[in-house]
């Protein structure tokens, strides 16, 4: 591909029009203070030289059609000549030096770009209240301050309560508030609920196939439970009673039932006065030291009487201490109907109640599992989804090479599962969600993943990962699905392969691990669609290993507590040798290592977590480092570039 080629592919700009230099924000731009002195953020700044004035806003649409977001300027600087070396290259330094023509217009490019119209405020009091960051540019990149794709279905779902319906991929593709506020509208009232109350047969979801295939022995004991503690003396338990009620009727996930008809498993949803979903528990002639005791022989004696058949899945148990202490509740879930992007919705209808007085009602319905089911089924049919069958069987090639410290096999029973938890220090965090992205323009997940994948292939000296992953499950590519405040169990699990080139350095490894990952189809969601409501991937195996990035939690301000244990069946089975979780709570990046005690010794294990973190950190200091922006194809998915393309564009043009 000749570089006229490369130009005509990502420009389109018309010379004759005018001559524009963009100069990349990590180069050489002036550092402008955003939230912070320590806090730093660098900008893009274009220069040009035109024979007339120009409509900045005129400019700034047609750049839109030839440059991602994150390079559109956010200042234009009309100059009279661009200066140039002997060699006819830009001469960078002379060009840094040119004044702006008013101080007024020089203060303004340094301020905070703050919003100018009522789509703009709304979005930048959301964005500020989910990313915890305060002040927010209209022209700050959502990914490159810590957003990542769970926290996107928290914008989206403030945005719609209101009165601005975002696309679930419209943050995806305009990730300033600038640019997304073009794209949305403001309604003076809600619509009316996406759909009425759901009840009868729905669909089973491929994870919920996946988990009916895998786990047999006691499929009706595998929940989750949060404990919302110290509350407030107006919520008594009359009160949290009405709330549970409001709570079952409006998320209909929450009323499921599931049954077996001698062939396969079945899901319904049962109306909401066929649900028991509140437990009021008195402890109050109990002695405090007591209590703990009480709670977990409670929390016992309801996991085991649980009936998938019956319903009432979900629980909300509320403990009365009397004058004592204060009351406190536990909110219980199978994870067939809910996942963690799910208990981030019930959570807040919880705490909003509780603490704010503002539970959010039917109005905020938004499209049901039964829509969402059909809409699988309906894609399971589709050429979309036949096209990604061979991806899929490229993903499920490769088998890891673990050494055992012990001789077992699978599967490895839950009573045999040991965990050992790592917590990165706030400063590692902060940059990992802030500025080390920068350098590559990645997310959060993909630097933690990068450290994984070189971890992993020095402890089996290959330089080939694979992974079973999670995502939310929740990306879809029509405009019309909304599922930002719909409850359930949508996680999309699925293979994934990633190969490092042999001696690869650090910034070789987070590209290919950033572009690996990015070219997963539709977010993992096509590979159980095959898998489960096709015959075309019917004896497809996971990978022995599970990672999930499940985004930010904060829990401080409410005092919410999230338990693991003793919340599975002992007896219940597990497929693989070890699984991952990641999590950013409460400003630091937790990272859950859990493996089969009868499978590996647990120094293997604080061994493998000592060279996570130690290549974690390197992975962060490299980019912290970094001045120039690395690009990569999938900066430009509209562009078809390979990296060697890229690169030559980028070093040899002048913009």
């Amino acid at each position: 591909m000749t570089e006229e080629n490369l130009k005509n592919k990502i420009e389109q700009l018309s010379e004759s029009e005018l001559k524009l230099l963009i100069i990349k924000a990590n180069d050489f731009i002036k550092k402008e203070s955003m939230r912070s002195d320590s806090d730093k953020q660098k900008k893009i700044v274009a220069y040009l030289e035109v024979d007339n004035p120009l409509d900045m806003d005129s400019l700034k649409a047609y750049l839109r059609n030839s440059l991602p977001d994150y390079m559109i300027p956010s200042s234009f600087l009309e100059v009279e000549k661009i200066p140039l070396l002997p060699n006819g290259k830009i001469d960078k330094k002379e060009l840094l030096k040119i004044k702006f023509n008013n101080p007024q217009d020089e203060a303004s490019q340094i301020d905070i770009v703050k919003p100018t119209t009522e789509i703009e405020e709304i979005l930048v009091k959301i964005w500020e209240d989910v990313l915890d960051i305060t002040p927010i540019s209209v022209k700050d990149n959502f990914f490159e301050i810590g957003g990542d794709s769970i926290l996107s279905i928290q914008i989206i779902s403030k945005a719609r309560k209101s009165g601005i319906s975002i696309a679930p991929n419209q943050l995806f593709e305009h990730q300033t508030i600038s640019e997304l506020a073009m794209f949305v509208s403001l309604k003076s009232e809600t619509n009316a609920d996406n759909e009425t109350l759901v009840t009868g047969k729905v669909p089973l979801l491929p994870i919920q196939e996946w988990f009916f295939d895998t786990y047999k022995t006691a499929p009706e004991f595998w929940n989750q439970l949060f404990t919302i503690k110290d509350l407030p003396k107006t919520s008594d338990h009359n009160s949290i009673k009405e709330l549970t009620k409001s709570i079952i009727e409006t998320h209909d996930a929450l009323r499921s039932r599931f049954y077996f008809d001698g062939k396969n498993w079945n899901a319904s949803v049962l109306k909401p006065e066929e649900i028991d979903a509140f437990t009021l528990v008195d402890i109050s002639s109990e002695a405090p030291s007591n209590y703990d005791s009480k709670i977990e022989s409670t929390l016992k004696h309801i996991q085991e009487n649980i009936s998938l058949e019956a319903g009432s899945l979900f629980k909300c148990l509320y403990f009365e201490t009397g004058d004592v202490s204060k009351n406190s509740i536990i909110l219980l879930a199978h994870h067939l109907i809910i996942d963690f992007v799910s208990w981030q919705i019930v959570l807040n209808n919880y705490t909003n109640a509780i603490y704010e007085s503002d539970f959010i009602t039917h109005n905020s319905k938004t499209d049901s599992i039964k829509t969402w089911g059909n809409y699988l089924l309906n894609l399971s049919n589709s050429v979309t989804i036949s096209d990604e069958l061979e991806y899929w069987k490229e993903q499920i090639s490769t088998k890891n090479d673990f050494l055992q410290d012990l001789k077992s096999h699978l599967p490895i029973l839950e009573k045999d599962i040991s965990s050992i938890s790592l917590e990165i220090d706030e400063e590692t965090t902060n940059s990992l969600t802030d500025k080390a992205n920068n350098a590559y323009n990645t997310k959060v997940d993909e630097l933690i993943l990068c450290a994984l994948i070189e971890t992993l292939g020095n402890w089996t000296n290959s330089n080939t990962i694979s992974f079973a992953m999670e995502r939310h499950g929740r990306e879809t590519n029509t405009t019309d699905m909304d599922l930002s405040n719909t409850v359930g169990w949508f996680t999309a699990f699925f293979p994934k392969t990633f190969k490092f080139e042999p001696n690869s350095d650090i910034e070789s490894k987070i590209m290919a691990t950033k572009e690996q990952l990015r070219n997963t189809p539709n977010g993992g969601l096509g590979y159980g669609v095959l898998r489960y409501l096709t015959p075309k991937l019917e004896s497809a195996k996971y990978p022995e290993i599970i990672f999930n990035f499940l985004g930010k939690q904060n829990t401080e301000e409410y005092n919410i507590e999230f338990a693991s244990t003793n919340t599975r069946h002992p007896l219940s089975e597990r497929y693989h040798l070890l699984e991952i979780n990641a999590l950013i709570k409460n400003g630091n990046l937790s990272i859950d290592w859990s493996y089969g005690n009868n499978i590996f010794d647990s120094k293997t294990i604080a061994s493998l977590i000592d060279d996570f973190n130690e290549s974690l950190k390197g992975i962060v200091k490299h980019c912290l480092n970094i001045e120039a922006i690395k690009y990569t194809p999938s900066d430009f998915p509209d562009v078809d570039l390979n990296q060697d393309d890229l690169d030559s564009l980028l070093d040899n043009i002048d913009f």
